[in-house]
């Protein structure tokens, strides 16, 4: 992630800001910061991520094909 961006206090600052103007929002400080997180990724970081869900998405459905979806095993 962008380090000057990820360690700018004005910038995280404004960020959660941005965060609780919403009187609705109820997110946990976890929660915060793993959006902080995410929205400080780098291009290469976000494609890696990415890649990575998409191929625990791909395995989790390659071991669900042809099996009954009541069965636990």
């Amino acid at each position: 992630m962008p380090t000057d961006r990820y360690n700018n206090l004005a910038a995280f600052r404004a960020f959660l800001d941005a965060k609780l103007v919403d009187p609705g929002n109820d997110l946990t400080l976890d929660e915060v910061l793993a959006l902080w997180d995410a929205e400080n990724q780098t291009d290469a970081e976000r494609d890696e991520a990415h890649r990575t869900v998409a191929d625990g998405l791909a395995d989790a459905a390659r071991r669900t094909i042809g099996r009954d979806p009541r069965s636990r095993t």
